[in-house]
């Protein structure tokens, strides 16, 4: 199954899928082309009977990170 979705002209997105909506699978990452068009081969698709799709550009994934990274050096440290 070809997925194409509509972004960034040049920015990278990751694709992520769910068979219930509830876990999600990081199935890779896409670049946009210049007019922002991506498209995706789900090769595993015909394995489920619906899978659902969701794209997030990676500089959010990153900022998510250290988001969190910087809240867990915010805690204190554990003592043993």
């Amino acid at each position: 199954m070809i997925l194409q979705a509509q972004g960034t002209p040049g920015k990278s997105f990751d694709i992520e899928a769910s068979a219930g909506l509830l876990h999600w699978l990081d199935l890779g990452s896409v670049l946009a082309d210049t007019n922002g068009l991506m498209q995706f081969d789900d090769t595993n698709a015909p394995a489920y009977p619906a899978r659902f799709y969701y794209t997030i550009p990676q500089c959010l994934v990153i900022l998510f990170i250290l988001f969190i990274l910087s809240k867990l050096r915010a805690l204190p440290a554990l003592r043993g």
